[in-house]
């Protein structure tokens, strides 16, 4: 994993989902604009297993949200911070 799929990770996990296009969206959604540097992390996030598609129900066609596994590494990534914020080495 790059540092930059790392940081979009950190930076985006509380958005519940992912969806690549301009148009506007809730708070809940992360709009992506395609060609975008962002727009290449996304793809690289799916291709890792980071982020996958939403289902099949109507509301979620076209959206993506992160995976329990990003949850874990967003975790990991997040627990060294912790420790030094904590005194802890």
């Amino acid at each position: 994993m790059a540092g930059e799929e790392a940081r979009f990770v950190a930076n985006n996990f509380r958005y519940e989902w992912v969806v690549l296009g301009t148009s506007s969206v809730d708070g809940r959604t992360l709009s992506v604009a395609p060609g975008s540097p962002d727009h290449g992390v996304v793809a690289g996030l799916v291709s890792l297993g980071l982020l996958e598609q939403g289902g099949e129900v109507i509301g979620t066609m076209g959206k993506m949200r992160f995976t329990p596994l990003a949850a874990k590494l967003l975790a990991r990534l997040l627990r060294p911070l912790a420790a030094h914020s904590d005194g802890a080495n």
